[in-house]
């Protein structure tokens, strides 16, 4: 049995309506806070009902809203200074995943100074301030993770930024918030954490636990695209695409993202394009690649994204799993290729150069070159 390391000491609150519990967990860290958000999250209410609650608990709040497409060392660097001159005592993220690896960063790193370079030099804060993170899409694949993803200033390159175990104090994962996405968007973030759940399923690093909350969670955001579709106004499916999520980051702990991953974040941080664009692209394609890899593990990727397999042989199954995932996206009507993000054809090399430096791609199964990469982004092209 392969060796891996289990500890989550941050508690997650899971269900509707649970921002309400902000301000009664938030007390307990100190009385000034900086909440770190993005203007959409302002727009649909959030901010400010979070602010009373806040208020209500005696704790005064201060805002940054000024977020990148991506989450980059300049922008974080600019929380970090209004951190600082605030005196605050704990930091809020509010917001999607770029959103929460800023306000992440920012409390590890504040009390080192008004430059972001503590970080970069991969020397820990020992002090850092306290954090609690409200997920407004359902999903934070590096929730809880002891590394945020960033992108690197003007070199506009992914870099992995270590944070300190046990950073995350409190996570609100909150069904309703979904509500506030339009319904494209929030098929888009189910079937990000789809391709999450598969690489990590898929990954070298994965192990019995993780093996378990993968399978789990991809028949569950399956589950969730058709209920959208089929009921696109039924909170149940918000519901689900929650407790896949959090399946999804509870696997990642002890487990990894793989080549979509890498290409998803090197796309972010080269052209500003959203993650779950790029992740609804690649789910097949991924799928594809790895079938001889690991044929065992995508005929259990198959049956859980629905294949009929009861009436074919076992060891010839393994094509249906990107088969399956076609079929799901096609009843989705987003985007089936990366030109359709907007993304040139010239792009394509300069994006599998940077993804296979990346460190996610030391966890694939199965060795990826540069040029190896450049061919399958040239298939979802």
């Amino acid at each position: 049995m392969q060796e891996f390391v289990f500890h989550v000491p941050a508690r997650i609150h899971i269900g509707t309506d649970t921002i309400s519990q902000l301000g009664v967990l938030a007390a307990d860290y100190g009385e000034r806070a900086l909440i770190v958000t993005e203007t959409a999250v302002e727009d649909a209410g959030i901010v400010e009902r979070a602010r009373s609650l806040l208020e209500r608990a005696s704790i005064g709040v201060i805002v940054y809203d000024e977020i990148a497409s991506a989450p980059d060392t300049q922008t974080i660097g600019r929380a970090v200074s209004m951190a600082r001159a605030g005196h605050v005592q704990l930091v809020i993220g509010i917001g999607g995943p770029r959103v929460l690896t800023v306000a992440r960063c920012v409390a590890a790193y504040a009390p080192a100074g008004d430059e972001f370079v503590e970080a970069l030099s991969g020397k820990l804060v020992e002090r850092p301030l306290s954090y609690l993170e409200v997920a407004t899409s359902g999903r934070h694949h590096g929730m809880l993770r002891d590394f945020c993803v960033v992108s690197e200033g003007g070199k506009k390159l992914p870099r992995i930024i270590a944070t300190q175990p046990g950073l995350l104090r409190h996570a609100i994962i909150d069904s309703r918030l979904l509500s506030t996405l339009s319904h494209r968007l929030t098929l888009a973030v189910v079937l990000d954490t789809m391709l999450a759940g598969v690489e990590g399923y898929l990954s070298a690093r994965s192990n019995v636990l993780s093996d378990t909350l993968f399978l789990r969670a991809v028949g569950v955001c399956r589950e969730a695209v058709e209920h959208l579709l089929s009921h696109p106004d039924d909170p149940r499916a918000q519901v689900r695409a929650c407790e896949a999520s959090f399946m999804t980051a509870l696997g990642l702990s002890t487990s990894s993202q793989g080549i979509a991953g890498a290409v998803a974040y090197a796309i972010n941080a080269r052209f500003d394009v959203p993650k779950a664009w790029v992740a609804v692209v690649l789910l097949p394609y991924v799928l594809d690649y790895f079938e001889t890899a690991r044929p065992t593990k995508i005929t259990e990727l198959a049956r859980a994204l629905g294949a009929r397999l009861e009436d074919i042989d076992q060891g010839s199954t393994s094509y249906l799993a990107g088969d399956a995932a076609r079929r799901i996206l096609g009843k989705t009507g987003l985007p089936a290729r990366l030109r359709d993000l907007d993304l040139k054809l010239d792009d394509l090399m300069v994006v599998a150069d940077a993804a296979s430096e990346f460190d996610l791609i030391g966890h694939v199964p199965a060795p990826v070159s540069s040029q190896e990469l450049y061919d399958l982004l040239r298939q979802a092209f």
